[in-house]
């Protein structure tokens, strides 16, 4: 193997790393969102029950609209 080569290898191999870590990042955040998202939307179904008002209907076509 000639020195170019593994200097390609070793740059192609430090770039896979580096996008890896930002993946892990990425996918950390991605969780902690959809966990607030859970819990809102556990908050929001409770006072979808306790609560008769206009704030809980518009809770319920919120949710509904949810992509």
């Amino acid at each position: 193997m000639s020195e170019s080569e593994k200097t390609i290898q070793e740059e192609c191999y430090g770039t896979c790393w580096g996008a890896q870590q930002r993946i892990d990042e990425l996918t950390q955040q991605l969780n902690l969102a959809n966990e607030r998202i859970k819990r809102l939307e556990e908050v929001g179904d409770k006072m979808e029950i306790y609560c008769d008002t206009i704030l809980a209907r518009d809770w319920k076509e919120a949710k509904e609209a949810k992509p």
